[in-house]
């Protein structure tokens, strides 16, 4: 189809646009939890399959409507659960182009452009983590992923050094040495709660990660196009050599826009002003009553609980951070840390500011003073 039934796309384009900057400049005075729950969600988006092609800006425009009470507010400086940040405007920009430029990011062939993009991100990300300019990297869709890879490689690595190829001769047979006593090796980095610590060395090597997710050196095709070297420089980087995904829409210009308009000192700034929120949020919400840090940030997370008088202290947290959420000044999530119920305070956004930590802390103290 040439076009949205109904308009031209740049005008659908202009019409999410300014959709999409209502939401985000309202963002620092919206609720932060949702108003409607998945019943009252699915009777406004359910609608029956159309029969044929709809107004593609009619779409839109239901679509932002019918979702706004549900829309949590995880991009927001409130929003202290899990580890998820809010976009950096330029990286949001980089992300709709990249949604429009359409580029599959497997192999370079696919997408020049993102190919040498993802590269100079990892050249940059490695200078500014202290990493060793020959390290592998990837860019992948979250921990999850990132474990995957890691963990592969680490396998990889690990057998490698003892004579075993696993890429030809697989798992099967290999004894468990060099493995701790449990089965499991022991990781460099550490985690705790979710607040992940991580410790170079200098083995960081690219080798591990291009064998446990290549296609080069594990699976290939005959339509597949591989870099070669040209011009007399290095080859061009196959994304899909670095990690398990094939087809997937380009990373890199996001993370390109984000670094490049933040800088090295813009980045460290973040860094510096989440850890010192995080400080702050705990260190205010625990001086209420009843309210007991469990956990003092270490980077930017902390842990704080809530005793009851009858010594039911997780249940009481428990119902304390529902309240919270329900309230909408702030969003804290809970977790279990040593057998104990516990309110996890995740400071990750830029667009924190003192006034949300002072907000959010009243948040907390309102609802002590309804139990």
């Amino acid at each position: 189809m040439g076009g949205p039934p109904g308009g031209t796309v740049r005008a659908l384009l202009r019409q999410t646009a300014d959709h999409a900057a209502d939401f985000y400049e309202a963002l620092d005075e919206r609720r932060v939890s949702v108003t409607v729950g998945v019943r009252e969600l699915r009777e406004v988006l359910g609608r029956p399959l159309p029969d044929g092609p709809m107004d593609a800006s009619q779409v839109i425009a239901e679509l932002v409507r019918d979702t706004e009470a549900g829309l949590l507010g995880s991009a927001g400086g409130r929003f202290f659960g899990w580890v998820i940040g809010g976009s950096v405007p330029a990286a949001l920009a980089a992300d709709w182009l990249t949604s429009a430029w359409d580029q599959n990011a497997a192999p370079y062939a696919c997408a020049p452009a993102e190919a040498v993009a993802e590269e100079i991100c990892g050249v940059w990300l490695k200078d500014l983590l202290g990493l060793p300019a020959h390290a592998s990297f990837a860019l992948v869709t979250g921990t999850q992923m990132g474990h995957a890879t890691a963990l592969a490689a680490a396998r990889n690595k690990l057998l490698a050094e003892r004579g075993w190829d696993v890429e030809r001769r697989g798992l099967a047979g290999r004894r468990r040495s060099g493995l701790s006593p449990q089965g499991a090796s022991t990781p460099r980095s550490t985690a705790r709660y979710g607040c992940s610590a991580w410790a170079p060395t200098r083995s960081s090597a690219p080798g591990p990660t291009r064998r446990a997710a290549s296609t080069s050196e594990g699976f290939t095709a005959s339509y597949l196009i591989r870099a070669a070297e040209t011009g007399g420089g290095a080859a061009p980087r196959d994304q899909i050599d670095y990690n398990p995904e094939w087809s997937r829409r380009g990373r890199g210009f996001a993370v390109y826009a984000a670094i490049r308009s933040l800088g090295r000192s813009g980045i460290a700034q973040i860094i510096d002003d989440c850890c010192d929120h995080a400080r702050r949020l705990t260190a205010g919400i625990g001086a209420l009553p009843s309210a007991e840090v469990l956990c003092e940030p270490q980077i930017n997370q902390g842990l704080v609980r809530f005793t009851d008088p009858g010594g039911d202290h997780d249940g009481r947290t428990d119902r304390l951070i529902a309240r919270i959420q329900q309230d909408g000044r702030a969003w804290f999530g809970a977790t279990t840390f040593n057998g104990i119920r516990a309110m996890r305070i995740s400071v990750v956004n830029h667009r924190t500011t003192g006034r949300d930590i002072e907000q959010a802390t009243a948040a907390v103290r309102d609802a002590l003073s309804r139990t």
